[in-house]
């Protein structure tokens, strides 16, 4: 009765601990968040550009999310003007520190990728292809 007793508490114990490493590993979604670059010319106290990304990855490793990058002192525009419109969407590789994602530009481009990469608490866009069509103003790289 002992020995039963004491192999179901070392299997609750095991249990328990896969659970905990589960939650913990899975909690800190490394694209769940919000991100802002801002890109200044010489000595101007206004931005010429800025790049605002959102991000949220599910349970599953889905990424979804947006963003809005105005330049040219607020020339340019790249936006959805109600701020809902999800425009990148990938999935999580399994090592979750860089993964590639399609994305579209609100100015009409489709079918771009570009390679999202976490150091540290920073979020790195790199696009690796061109959305095609219409106008694509950037960023390539934030």
């Amino acid at each position: 009765m002992i020995k039963i007793y004491s192999a179901l508490v070392a299997k609750a114990i095991a249990w328990i601990f896969l659970a905990s490493y589960f939650n913990v590993v899975h909690a800190n979604k490394s694209f769940s968040g919000e991100w802002r670059y801002v890109q200044y010319i010489d000595t101007s106290k206004k931005p010429y550009s800025t790049f605002d990304i959102r991000l949220v990855e599910g349970n599953d490793g889905k990424i979804q999310g947006s963003y809005c990058f105005i330049t040219q002192g607020g020339n340019r525009i790249d936006c959805d003007p109600d701020g809902e419109e999800i425009n990148i969407t990938g999935r999580a590789a399994p090592d979750d520190s860089s993964t590639e994602v399609h994305f579209y530009s609100f100015f009409g481009a489709k079918d771009g990728v570009a390679r999202l990469s976490r150091v540290g608490n920073d979020l790195i866009w790199q696009v690796i292809k061109n959305p095609s069509g219409d106008f694509f103003y950037g960023p390539y790289k934030a």
